[in-house]
């Protein structure tokens, strides 16, 4: 319900929150209706540059993120009919809830999906570990600074590259998620200072 008050070009728009009825479903199914977003979702385009072994181009990395952020600061901070604030968390927020449209919007959507426990969204096939924020790892609640941290960690991911590197076993890939740790490589690209700095207090456990 708050975020149909959130109305963002960066936030895919809900349409409609109902629940099915008892000829199509027992008991009652929560479901929503969204905004058809055309495009690509940013994990796609990732891929497509991994496999090609080139580098996201910097203004495309800045822009995306930017915008994501955009789209956080709009969930929480929109106000509401009764005019409060909206203070909506994503909670989940990964490259696969991050979509380029065709028209090269940038659309981020499934706010406050993780409070539904096993409900899923088209655009999420399951949560990823690698953003998500240590705390909420370890089972506490997330906030805002958890929003940041997975921006951050997306962030990362565009310019420097995966979070593990190739020969990283699950057990360690775990233990780097819960301490909040980033695989440091030797080869990677020369940041500018002032953004290294911001990606760096984004992504502080």
């Amino acid at each position: 319900r708050r975020l149909v008050c959130v109305r963002h070009p960066n936030v895919i728009q809900l349409l409609e929150l109902d629940r099915t009825d008892r000829l199509h479903a027992d008991p009652y199914t929560p479901f929503m209706l969204t905004e058809l977003v055309e495009g690509e979702t940013l994990q796609s385009l990732i891929n497509g540059w991994q496999r090609a072994g080139t580098r996201v181009p910097v203004d495309f990395a800045l822009v995306v993120t930017l915008r994501a952020a955009e789209a956080l600061g709009a969930a929480l901070f929109t106000e509401g009919p009764d005019g409060s604030l909206t203070g909506l968390l994503h909670g989940d927020l990964s490259p696969r809830q991050i979509i380029i449209s065709n028209q090269g919007e940038v659309k981020v959507g499934d706010f406050g999906q993780f409070t539904l426990g096993e409900g899923q969204s088209s655009v999420r096939s399951r949560p990823s570990l690698s953003f998500t924020a240590p705390e909420v790892v370890w089972g506490t609640a997330p906030d805002a600074r958890s929003d940041v941290f997975s921006l951050g960690a997306i962030l990362r991911e565009l310019l420097v590259g995966p979070r593990f590197a190739p020969d990283t076993s699950a057990r360690d890939a775990m233990r780097m998620i819960r301490d909040g740790q980033f695989h440091t490589d030797l080869l990677a690209p020369n940041i500018p200072r002032t953004l290294r700095a911001v990606l760096e207090q984004a992504i502080a456990p």
